[in-house]
């Protein structure tokens, strides 16, 4: 089989105008789960008895301010249950955790998958290039001990995906509050900060990253029965937390739960009381706290404002507040037909909500079910799915899916963020026609065989630039030590020769 190499690099995009809030086009992902049982204490499904969301990847597409109907499944149940979906910072990838539990192929039991190893993996959006980045060392969500929690993570701008690595989920060492990191083109995996201090008593119920991964919202709690930890709460802190400390590096807490903070940092959310029906907005800058700041009003009313914006009944009760990948403006939550906690699992939806322009939508559209509180009807099963993530398309202004926007629809540059990769096939000949802007800083070769290649980069006057040889799938060109202007790229490999015109700018 011939051989083609190809040539990834940042495009221009373009379109009629800027979005608004009615007229977003946008993708979502979630994991779908279910609940139910056939007689007392029997699963219905491997998930089933499982309280935290396991199962599923679904990507949604949202089309001039509308969900899109048939929404693709993009990680099915059998390669593992899935869990905690996060888009990159251009919305072209996923992470998520990947169990070694997957659904039987008969009954409703369980078996082991992936060699009994759970990983953070990506894939992307389309479904394709399934991969295992980083072993974790114990199983996420706690499945079979109805006390863990599930575990979370984070992917800001850049190649870096920061986890939290759990400890196997007993009595006395909950998942602890150990941050690590992997990078998704390397797959080098490290840890960032080990925050349990010698005690694994406390663990991470939450945490969020800005886009430039220098703060951190999160929610540390103590394991029943468990003694010695440090504290923590619900808080705000320099990341990465200065010494691993958590005493260090805080900028404001609030004696509430779910924190979450904003891409740009500028946001943090958090639920008081109740059953979450009012999640509280404030500052995210120091010394702006307690959360509710008039500043910012007092918050988002699930009952009295987002069913109101949605136009629709969504549910009584709410969890796991997070930001869009991109936006400030837009933030999600889960929430469930009869109340929040264990009840989320009678039925439970993502609702996205841009606060700023009061909008509000029901992403997964689970139907709302009989259940009467203190007992699982038998035989009914439930559809859940997670809050999830969202990404914000506006090819006007974030052309190369680099920046985020802040409250007032303006978009920021992030450090690090790497511009959308689009492919231009090279299968021998001229291909020059239309130059290719290069904003980063490199350049993703990709071949479709494993054979040898060289590139030569030349400069305007025929100057050899840079010239490299190699072999494999991929390789990243760096064009760091090349100045604006316009290059030309020759490629040889055993399919012949390519060119390839480029500009940095």
């Amino acid at each position: 089989m011939q051989r083609v190499i190809s040539i990834i690099c940042a495009a221009i995009i373009c379109a009629a105008s800027a979005y608004t809030g009615k007229n977003v086009n946008a993708k979502a992902v979630s994991v779908q789960w279910r609940h139910g049982i056939n007689t007392k204490y029997e699963r219905m499904c491997v998930e089933c008895w499982n309280p935290f969301p396991q199962g599923a990847i679904m990507v949604y597409t949202i089309t001039n301010g509308s969900v899109q109907p048939n929404p693709a499944t993009i990680y099915t149940r059998d390669k593992g249950l899935a869990e905690y979906p996060a888009f990159n910072f251009p919305g072209t990838k996923i992470a998520f955790f990947r169990s070694c539990i997957a659904p039987a192929a008969t009954g409703n039991g369980s078996v082991t998958v992936n060699g009994g190893k759970s990983y953070v993996s990506i894939i992307n959006t389309n479904g394709t290039g399934l991969i295992n980045l980083a072993e974790i060392r114990a199983r996420p969500g706690g499945y079979g001990d109805p006390g863990s929690e599930m575990l979370p993570l984070d992917w800001p701008a850049g190649d870096w995906i920061y986890y939290e690595n759990p400890y196997a989920s007993t009595a006395n060492n909950p998942t602890g509050v150990d941050i690590w990191r992997v990078n998704a083109s390397t797959g080098v995996s490290e840890e960032v900060c080990n925050l349990s201090q010698g005690s694994q008593c406390v663990y991470w119920r939450r945490f969020s990253l800005t886009a430039n991964a220098d703060k951190m919202a999160g929610q540390t709690m103590g394991k029943d029965g468990c003694s010695g930890g440090p504290g923590g709460g619900n808080c705000i802190w320099q990341f990465p937390v200065p010494g691993c400390n958590l005493s260090n590096g805080k900028s404001g807490c609030r004696a509430a739960c779910n924190i979450s903070i904003s891409p740009s940092g500028a946001v943090i959310g958090s639920y008081m009381g109740g059953m979450h029906q009012e999640m509280e907005l404030g500052s995210g800058t120091p010394g702006t706290y307690p959360l509710g700041d008039p500043a910012w009003g007092y918050g988002v009313n699930l009952i009295g404002q987002l069913e109101a914006w949605a136009g629709e009944p969504i549910g009584i009760g709410c969890e796991l507040i997070r930001w869009s990948a991109n936006s400030d403006k837009w933030v999600m939550q889960n929430v469930g037909w009869y109340g929040h906690a264990d009840n989320i699992e009678f039925g439970s939806n993502s609702i996205a909500c841009d606060w700023v322009d009061k909008i509000a939508f029901n992403i997964t559209k689970n139907p709302k079910l009989p259940h009467t509180a203190g007992y699982d009807p038998d035989g009914v099963m439930y559809i859940n799915n997670c809050t999830g993530d969202m990404w914000i398309s506006d090819p006007v202004n974030n052309p190369q899916n680099t920046k985020y926007e802040d409250l007032q629809g303006a978009w920021h540059a992030a450090p690090g963020a790497i511009p959308t990769a689009v492919e231009s096939p090279f299968a021998g000949g001229r291909n020059d026609a239309n130059p290719a802007v290069l904003d980063g800083a490199r350049i993703l070769v990709r071949a479709s065989g494993d054979g040898p290649w060289e590139i030569v980069i030349s400069a305007a006057d025929g100057r050899i630039m840079r010239s490299q040889r190699g072999t494999g799938l991929k390789a990243w060109i760096a064009t760091t030590d090349l100045g604006t202007g316009v290059y030309m790229m020759k490629i040889s490999s055993w399919a012949g020769d390519s060119m390839r015109r480029f500009v940095v700018r």
